[in-house]
């Protein structure tokens, strides 16, 4: 592992540098970032069981309102695949967006 500070060529598994000292990995930036990811996931989950409930109350009127149950009942399927897709790409957005400037 190469140093960022001094640029010396370190063995593999040592945590400081040889010549300079300093830390090789930077903890707190891995960390932030892993927590940056899991808010941006955890907002993407939510927006995949928020699309979902609403692609089949959209899909169930939808098909409610063309032809009868049967009509209704694939809407609300087709809907839930749809909307589920969609939210989550959209809350995966919403995700990123909302902590983008946090960490």
């Amino acid at each position: 592992m190469v140093c960022r500070i001094c640029r010396t060529e370190n063995p593999e598994g040592r945590e400081t540098c040889i010549r300079c000292g300093e830390q090789l990995l930077d903890i707190r930036g891995l960390m932030t970032r892993d927590r940056w990811v899991g808010k941006a996931i955890a907002t993407a989950v939510i927006g995949v069981f928020a699309g979902g409930g609403l692609g089949v109350g959209a899909g169930l009127l939808i098909g409610g309102l063309t032809g009868g149950i049967e009509n209704a009942l694939l809407g609300a399927w087709a809907g839930i695949w749809i909307g589920a897709i969609l939210g989550g790409f959209l809350g995966f957005i919403a995700g990123v967006a909302l902590n983008l400037n946090k960490y």
